[in-house]
């Protein structure tokens, strides 16, 4: 990886995948693996860190995370941006 991160939020396959946010402090960062090498793509609207991520490198999704909660999901389609931010409501 280009930025060594803990509590990031993993998406995809071992030969495709996504690794975003993550923890030195909150972070918005993006990297796309290709099976082969990292690279760094765009950042997310919101830093997170311990958030959870699922689904692969054309769509993907990150939600909640902290410090402090953060009740923000956004989604990825596959063109190296957070597109949108889903839901942004707090309990």
């Amino acid at each position: 990886m280009n930025l060594a991160r803990n509590q990031m939020s993993p998406a995809g396959s071992q030969t495709a995948a996504l690794s975003s946010s993550g923890n030195t402090s909150p972070q918005t960062g993006v990297e796309e693996w290709n099976g082969t090498n990292w690279s760094n793509t765009s950042s997310m609207n919101v830093a997170h860190q311990g958030a959870m991520g699922a689904g692969t490198t054309t769509t993907a999704i990150v939600a909640g995370g902290g410090p402090p909660a953060i009740a923000t999901t956004e989604e990825w389609i596959g063109t190296g941006l957070y597109i949108e931010t889903l839901t942004t409501t707090e309990d």
